[in-house]
This record gives C-alpha cells, sequence and structure tokens, in this order.
C-alpha cells in the first residue's frame, strides 16, 4: 500500500508542477518535474528505498501521460497491449471489409462500423512496448552485474531531457 501511495505522490506532484504557472512556460515546468524525477532515480540508488522509485514512475506517467494527451502512460504494459489489441482489431475490421468488397460477399453478420487505424498511435506503441522488453533485458542483466548503480543511466537521462525542456523554453 505504501508503494501506492508513493507512486500517487509522484502523479501529484509532478501534475501540480505542470498545472502551475509558478515556472512559466510549460516546458519550465517540465524541467522541473522531471529535475524532481531524476533526484528521486538519485534518491533510490543511494538509499535503497523503493518508495523514492515508485514516486519517480508517478512522476514519469503523470508526464507523459500530460505531454502525449492521455494517450500514453509508460508504466502500465497491459495498457499498451490493450491498445495495440485494439488498433489490432481496426485494421482486421478494414481488412475484412476490403476483402469483402473485392469478393462482393458479406464477411460480418450485422452492421459492422470500420474505422481507420492509427498507424502513428500503432508505431508508438509498439515503440513502447519494445523499448519495455529491452529495458527490462537491459536492467536485470545490468542490476546483478552492479546493482543500484544500475539505475545511473536512467538517471542520466532523465536529467538529459530536464535540460532539453529548459532549452527548449529558453527558444521564442
Amino acid at each position: 500500500m505504501a508503494l501506492l501511495g508513493s507512486f500517487f505522490v509522484g502523479a501529484f506532484v509532478a501534475s501540480m508542477i505542470v498545472e502551475s504557472s509558478f515556472f512559466g512556460r510549460t516546458a519550465n515546468a517540465y524541467g522541473v518535474a522531471l529535475l524532481g524525477e531524476g533526484a528521486l532515480l538519485v534518491a533510490f540508488m543511494a538509499l535503497s528505498r523503493v518508495a523514492f522509485i515508485s514516486a519517480a514512475m508517478g512522476m514519469q506517467n503523470s508526464l507523459v501521460t500530460r505531454v502525449s494527451g492521455a494517450v500514453v502512460r509508460t508504466t502500465h504494459l497491459t495498457g499498451v497491449f490493450t491498445d495495440l489489441g485494439i488498433e489490432g482489431a481496426r485494421w482486421f475490421r478494414r481488412w475484412r471489409a476490403d476483402v469483402a468488397a473485392r469478393l462482393g460477399i458479406p464477411l460480418t453478420f450485422g452492421r459492422s462500423t470500420v474505422e481507420r487505424p492509427a498507424t502513428a498511435k500503432v508505431l508508438l506503441l509498439s515503440t513502447i512496448a519494445a523499448m519495455f522488453v529491452l529495458g527490462a533485458i537491459f536492467g536485470a542483466f545490468a542490476v546483478v552485474k552492479v546493482s543500484r548503480a544500475a539505475i545511473v543511466v536512467p538517471s542520466a537521462a532523465v536529467f538529459a531531457c530536464a535540460a532539453y525542456a529548459f532549452v527548449t523554453a529558453r527558444r521564442p
């Protein structure tokens, strides 16, 4: 239960930062939130408290959800595969409708609406799923080899994203 609370606090804090006008431009707010997430990753590495990594995950999920307009949640692999399944069904219905039109025979019973599949969304979700798998493999090997120091690479990536957000905020 404590880990869920930590996740919630991370998501809450990230959303409060992004929704605040205190930091000026939105990119600055994202930069501040990313700095907080990076600090939580470093705190986990230094203190080995799982609550820190859980809060960092909540911040990550909140930030990506905000940036993507609630299309993506990076900590929910089941949701990614659910969305891929939905898009797969759209591709199948479209293919079935094309085949039915060419053959001149109905391949469905009743009305079947055909929605255009979202290719960009499928590519995004597939990339997220692939990165989950690669991250799990790399992370498992890294933890075996270097223990908590494996967090150095993701921490550096988060801090680099924060720097990018601050640089972007300065552009007109």
